[in-house]
């Protein structure tokens, strides 16, 4: 069959679609790919004829899309429904795992979770013109009108059966410029992911699963679909020679690699070992790496920075215990955060290593007092840890976003999710959040008195009680912005 895949995301990186496209490669299927970086509010502004012309000859199109690309997703089923109105539209990936019955009011077939196994099967059978409703994973209209939701098939186990993803790029576009055109080597590097590196950076994924069930994180729904909070691994070792090493040889301008687990550290010695003995031999570039508190071990960061680690990432989202403990579920103590830090200090003193910490803001469940602690966290690090601040956004299928529809928080409005979760986004900020966005700005440049003295009770009294278009309008998108931009901080 001749399948495209439409991608929305703000970078382009190996996402899950590529694994796909590469498995329905296999099974001999023609797979085209669009991918859509920096889309605006208006996707894919194309003449039908022209559209036509390129893919016309579609007989599936998939999406795989987060909830932030909801709008951008119903924009393009809607103008696909109109040009070429008899050819299915499958939707995937994280949302419509998240919100089903909502996402199945605009297409006749989705498919939730892992897919890997699922969406071979539906395809076969759809180019078979066999029943469709019985795939599990799949939901699915039937000509009747029902809706078949099929309960979900067991998580692939064995993840080195899966191939890596694949970079066909004759087989690529690219909206560039408002036009979608083919993928060239210098478009990728121009619009794949930099993140952590500053540079275009291959992203690849070891393990699937999180030891932490965070409510705000889309990795509590699958706890909670596959009742299981089980860690699954690949092979390091095949991971370097059979994706990372092909892709760094064929794309000469990835110079650095991101290891996108969400928590490396947690692989045991041996295992972390063996890696790293291998990587200095067939890699040796730079990498790197997101921990735990509780994974940061000594022995492990001293072999994983030999190897190459160069910068860490750690996830704190609060300085108060008691809002990671009950509003978060996260149990990690400041004192073992700081432990942690003080592990991974030396390396970063002597330039090896680059220390991210991560803060969320802007939660509605937070207090002053809360705020106070992450403040005041924060003084306690030393200038050699830098901070990743995001603004909280409530995406469905989190546990997080369940307790704040319950509580009258947030409504059924698309735009709940549909920002990102960048702190640039968010309209407004409490007075203490633009205390802490102001020592992270300065850093060690703000006197610790100046910040006491900000940071104290009447200070917050008349900073809570500051007219909006002041707190927000003067200070937060005129004043502020400038003092970080001359100190040379790029908010994230």
């Amino acid at each position: 069959m001749n399948l495209t895949f439409i991608n929305f995301n703000a970078e382009i990186s190996g996402e899950g679609s590529r694994v796909l496209a590469a498995i329905l490669r296999r099974q001999g299927h023609k797979v085209r790919m669009i991918f859509t970086p920096n889309i605006g509010s208006h996707p894919i502004q194309v003449h039908d004829d022209d559209w036509l012309s390129e893919f016309g000859d579609t007989q599936v199109y998939l999406f795989s899309f987060m909830s932030p690309y909801l709008v951008w997703a119903i924009h393009v089923t809607d103008f696909l429904k109109r040009v070429q109105p008899d050819v299915p539209i499958v939707w995937g990936g994280v949302h419509p795992s998240a919100m089903p019955e909502d996402s199945i009011r605009y297409v006749d077939y989705l498919g939730r979770m892992e897919c890997e196994e699922a969406l071979p099967e539906f395809l076969e059978r759809m180019d078979a013109g066999e029943d469709l409703s019985k795939v599990k994973n799949f939901w699915a209209r039937t000509p009747s009108g029902e809706i078949a939701r099929n309960p979900l098939r067991p998580p692939i186990h064995d993840l080195d059966s899966i191939p890596p993803p694949d970079y066909r790029l004759e087989e690529e576009y690219v909206l560039h410029e408002g036009r979608l055109v083919h993928m060239t080597p210098e478009l990728l590097a121009r619009y794949h992911t930099t993140y952590y590196f500053g540079k275009p950076t291959y992203l690849a994924l070891t393990t699937r699963g999180c030891p932490y069930m965070c409510t705000y994180c889309y990795n509590s729904q699958l706890v909670r679909s596959y009742k299981s909070r089980k860690i699954r691994y690949r092979d390091l070792v095949r991971v370097i020679h059979e994706e990372i090493k092909p892709a760094l040889e064929r794309f000469p301008f990835f110079r650095s690699v991101g290891l996108t687990d969400d928590d490396f550290f947690h692989i045991d010695k041996e295992t972390l070992r063996r890696f790293c003995d291998e990587w200095k031999k067939e890699v040796n570039l730079p990498f790197a790496a997101a921990t735990r508190p509780a994974s940061c071990d000594p022995e492990k960061v001293e072999m994983l920075v030999d190897a190459g680690l160069a910068v860490v990432q750690m996830g704190i989202q609060s300085g108060s215990e008691k809002l990671n403990r009950e509003v978060y579920k996260r149990p990690a103590s400041n004192k073992r955060v700081l432990r942690a830090i003080e592990v991974m200090e030396p390396y970063a003193k002597q330039g090896k290593l680059k220390i991210n910490v991560d803060f969320i803001l802007d939660n509605p469940y937070e207090t002053d007092e809360d705020i106070l602690k992450t403040i005041q966290l924060f003084k306690k690090f030393p200038r050699e840890v830098w901070s990743n601040l995001f603004s909280l956004a409530f995406y469905p299928g989190t546990a997080l976003y369940d307790r704040a529809r319950k509580d009258g928080i947030i409504g059924d409005s698309y735009e709940e999710f549909s920002r990102a979760f960048n702190i640039q986004t968010a309209r407004s900020h409490r007075y203490l959040t633009y205390v802490f966005l102001l020592q992270n700005a300065l850093r060690d440049k703000l006197p610790s008195f100046a910040l006491d003295l900000l940071a104290s009770r009447p200070a917050r009294f008349v900073g809570n009680h500051l007219p909006k278009f002041l707190l927000d309008g003067l200070w937060g998108r005129k004043i502020f912005p400038r003092i970080a931009g001359k100190h040379g901080i790029l908010l994230p």
